[in-house]
């Protein structure tokens, strides 16, 4: 096993199941999936469909932002799709720099976030 991993794409022809498959019998070792609310579907659903479709690649977040995502719902979708993995979720976490905006703040019409991401409170 090497250190290859797949940066979350999936061939259009195949279901998420059936690519969660072919990766891993292609002897890749991991998968990211994307998390942006306003980008692509969501990504615990995603990886706990791998997760039971696979047995040994790595599945991570890329990346969870704090300020999108509550951090209790995100520990919580961890939690569980570290159960179902059986220990193989990594949990990717960090945000943007305000001002910097947040692709799923802005495409919803909302402000950039004025949080600091270090400690999801008003800097």
């Amino acid at each position: 096993m090497d250190d290859r991993v797949l940066a979350d794409q999936q061939p259009s022809n195949l279901t998420p199941v059936e690519t969660a498959r072919a990766v891993e019998a292609d002897g890749w070792d991991g998968q990211w999936f994307m998390d942006s609310q306003s980008l692509g579907g969501d990504p615990y659903v995603a990886m706990g469909a791998w997760a039971a479709a696979t047995g040994r690649i790595r599945l991570a977040t890329g990346v969870t932002n704090p300020l999108t995502r509550h951090p209790a719902v995100t520990a919580a979708a961890a939690a569980t799709l570290q159960a179902i993995s059986g220990g193989r979720a990594v949990l990717a976490s960090a945000g943007a720099i305000p001002p910097s905006p947040i692709s799923a703040m802005r495409r919803s019409g909302s402000p950039p976030s004025t949080a600091c991401c270090a400690s999801c409170r008003p800097c």
